[in-house]
């Protein structure tokens, strides 16, 4: 299932507000867990290198967030798979972050022009606050 929704954000349209996505799935399971936080780290990512201006704070924070996040991933598959090579693991887990930044910075682009927020007052801003919530609490 995991799979099968990763897969779905190959298309702006496609993306599930995690408040969605975390109503049909079984939040006690390490894939779910996986799944989030890489959302999260995606997010952030894309803010980091995209959008934010270079060697401003809002650049720093969603570095660190980013990188908090991608953490969480590779822990949640940790649990699942503990034998794990664990280089070959963080590489698939930043990978499958990248392949979202694309899609990710195509969704902000599309708010920005439409309410003139990369993410305030839309589903994306709404995730944050649901990382943020989730992870850090």
């Amino acid at each position: 299932m995991v799979f099968g929704s990763f897969g779905a954000f190959a298309e702006q349209k496609a993306f599930t507000p995690l408040i969605e996505y975390m109503q049909t799935t079984d939040p006690n399971d390490a894939f779910t867990w996986e799944f989030i936080a890489k959302r999260c780290s995606a997010i952030h990512l894309a803010l980091a290198s995209r959008w934010w201006p270079k060697d401003s704070e809002n650049k720093k924070i969603s570095e660190s967030d980013y990188k908090f996040y991608a953490n969480a991933a590779i822990n949640a598959r940790l649990i699942k798979q503990p034998n794990a090579d664990e280089t070959e693991l963080m590489t698939t887990i930043i990978n499958d972050i990248s392949a979202l930044v694309d899609p990710m910075d195509s969704v902000m682009k599309d708010n920005q022009n439409k309410s003139g927020s990369v993410y305030i007052g839309s589903w994306i801003n709404d995730d944050m606050m649901a990382c943020k919530k989730l992870f850090k609490s």
